[in-house]
């Protein structure tokens, strides 16, 4: 049997082993099932994801790390010789434009299904009159071109969020080829007990709340930090505690001025920089409740993480958020800069452990219908085949 390759175009350098490198894992090793050999293409290095690098090659995966320092024509060079030598039968573009352009002005050439992923909002723009009043006339007609090509050249477009698909949507005008489709997590197996002793929790902190991104100022933890100050000083709150997860995204030292709020706000005692962590899914269930107040999300992947965990979640109304937190059901939504409402809601579930109970009950039937890993890496394995 004549080998299948498929491009797993992700073109970036995995700097966590992330929710969405631990589905497109498990649908590899699907498609390896039908005799598909998989190619995962990044950029530069693997080195801040060993884990990841670790389990791609023994499940027989192959990497290909391109240049993205060599500049513009050496990378597009680099990336031809590579579909050259393996003449893949699927590609499937996550990030980059280039990339996504690239492989549309390819399929004019070559026989292949093509299929781009939209994994955040149009940026930094959420509609398309706000995008034409902020960007102009000619940058939006480009940008419509730009989608519009894509649509046309494509086999689907795939958005990780309904809320990514409307925005999209607006500059496309079509929609037969454009489809939704959630990421999935893994369940979380660990108990409450053991996510505790891997974190040597020992102290008897009554509320742990906690929040993973990569840190920036669309994330909004300066808003966490405001509403711990709320905790403490309007609630009268002691025994809690919030931990922040991950780093700085850029060498900006946002973390540095979180560090400062924290220090202004006197809250700096109640705050827990734990770093980079590869053990998400081991850790979770030692928390309380799960925070996320981006101004800006696709949809959030480390909400579903925590859904899996079994976690009463508050995030904002923006985005996909919505979608993964039902208000008053599996968690609260809150206005975007709200601080205020993130401290009621936090407060409310410090309180009220009936909510909070019920809450955690329907955040895991919440990510078993719609973001279990096994379930969602089919649906996409299915439109691959059927496309």
């Amino acid at each position: 049997m004549d080998k299948k390759y498929i491009f797993h175009c992700m073109c970036y350098s995995p700097k966590v082993y992330s929710g969405l490198d631990r589905f497109t894992l498990m649908l590899a090793n699907k498609l390896a099932e039908d005799h598909y050999q998989n190619i995962f293409l990044f950029y530069d290095t693997l080195e801040y994801a060993p884990v990841y690098r670790e389990e791609l090659t023994e499940n027989g995966h192959t990497i290909v790390l391109l240049d993205s320092k060599s500049g513009t024509l050496k990378l597009l060079k680099e990336y031809l010789t590579c579909f050259n030598s393996y003449k893949p039968a699927i590609v499937h573009v996550h990030f980059t434009s280039l990339f996504k352009l690239l492989n549309c002005f390819l399929r004019l050439f070559y026989h292949f299904k093509l299929f781009i992923s939209f994994h955040s909002t149009v940026n930094p723009c959420s509609s398309y009159k706000k995008y034409r009043k902020q960007k102009g006339f000619v940058k939006t007609l480009l940008y419509t071109w730009y989608c519009r090509f894509i649509y046309q050249q494509s086999n689907a477009i795939i958005c990780v969020s309904q809320a990514v698909k409307r925005q999209y949507l607006q500059f496309l005008h079509h929609n037969r080829k454009v489809k939704c489709l959630y990421l999935g997590v893994n369940p979380t197996i660990t108990s409450q007990e053991k996510a505790k002793r891997i974190l040597h929790f020992e102290d008897e902190t009554r509320f742990r709340i906690c929040h993973i991104s990569a840190f920036e100022h669309l994330k909004g933890i300066d808003i966490i930090i405001e509403a711990a100050a709320l905790l403490k000083e309007k609630y009268q709150l002691r025994d809690f505690k919030v931990y922040l997860i991950g780093t700085d995204r850029r060498n900006d030292n946002y973390s540095k001025m979180i560090k400062e709020l924290s220090a202004r706000l006197q809250v700096r005692e109640h705050i827990v920089w734990l770093g980079k962590r590869f053990d998400i899914q081991y850790i979770l269930p030692a928390f309380d409740v799960y925070i996320h107040p981006s101004r800006q999300e696709g949809i959030g992947v480390s909400l579903m993480e925590a859904a899996s965990a079994g976690l009463p979640l508050i995030g904002t109304r923006v985005g996909g958020i919505p979608e993964v937190i039902a208000h008053e059901s599996n968690g609260f939504l809150i206005k975007s800069e709200s601080a205020v409402q993130l401290a009621h809601y936090l407060y409310k579930l410090y309180q009220d452990k009936k909510i909070h109970r019920e809450m955690a009950i329907r955040s895991k039937e919440r990510w078993n219908d719609s973001f279990n890993i096994e379930k969602q890496t089919n649906k996409l394995y299915q439109i691959y085949i059927n496309a």
